[in-house]
């Protein structure tokens, strides 16, 4: 994304002018920018100080660098699948409805929950 000209501090003075009762056609105008760029800096920025402004833009960038991260650490969805499906899986022979999944696994299960009854 391309950086902003315009510092944190400048654009809260430039929202503070149009809260002062200046027309926001002249403050745009004076700033040298479109109407709907200081109605989405309003509705980012409104009633923040400069040093918060700073604040937010920061923790916006830690949060999108760490989903990126995320994003990219997240394994195939289709490896993971294949590696986790039994070669063996066959279907269940007691009439259990049991969810789908390894069988031995649940075969184990069902002989370790028989000894403790």
């Amino acid at each position: 994304m391309k950086a902003s000209k315009f510092s944190e501090a400048q654009v809260a003075i430039i929202l503070k002018q149009a809260d002062d009762g200046t027309a926001v056609v002249e403050v745009c105008r004076k700033a040298s920018i479109t109407q709907a760029t200081f109605y989405s800096w309003r509705k980012k920025y409104a009633g923040l100080m400069p040093s918060v402004m700073t604040r937010l833009r920061h923790l916006e960038d830690e949060n999108n660098r760490s989903t990126k991260t995320a994003k990219r650490d997240q394994p195939d969805p289709a490896r993971t699948r294949n590696q986790t499906q039994c070669k063996n899986d066959e279907p269940d022979k007691s009439g259990v409805d049991r969810p789908r999944g390894c069988s031995r696994f649940f075969s184990k299960l069902s002989t370790f929950q028989s000894g403790l009854c």
